[in-house]
């Protein structure tokens, strides 16, 4: 578990931004994006003295990785989750995630979201339905 002196990361992001954290976890699963290592998300924070107080998560960015991770139905390590401390697959992951949020998976707008890029739509769909059956 990574932590700060007395600082347990995993249960000051949840304390601080819950919703956030587990939205994050839930997009990356269903566009597949296999690269949310610690350098493509972090927490804002300020420093007071010799300690830092986290303010809650960064905007999420680098989304590069997106849609090229569609081969296993599971999805690769949940790198955040393993960050802090859980070993997951991005699947166990956005299905924790959905247990924790109050919003529902929608079918996406196939054309005006992928134009001609079915090959991700159905990716995308794939993943919310298998979320839909395994919730």
């Amino acid at each position: 578990m990574i932590s700060n002196h007395d600082l347990n990361l995993k249960e000051e992001i949840l304390r601080m931004d819950a919703s956030n954290y587990y939205k994050m976890n839930v997009i990356d699963y269903v566009i597949g994006n296999n690269d949310r290592h610690s350098s493509n998300w972090g927490v804002q924070y300020q420093v007071e003295g010799r300690k830092r107080k986290i303010l809650g998560l960064h905007p999420l960015y680098d989304f590069n990785q997106a849609f090229c991770n569609y081969e296993l139905a599971e999805g690769s390590l949940c790198l955040p989750a393993y960050l802090l401390g859980e070993k997951l697959s991005q699947r166990e992951a956005a299905r924790q995630a959905l247990s924790e949020l109050t919003f529902q998976l929608e079918e996406i707008p196939k054309r005006e979201w992928f134009g001609v890029h079915e090959e991700w739509y159905d990716g995308c769909m794939q993943r919310i339905k298998e979320l839909r059956i395994d919730g």
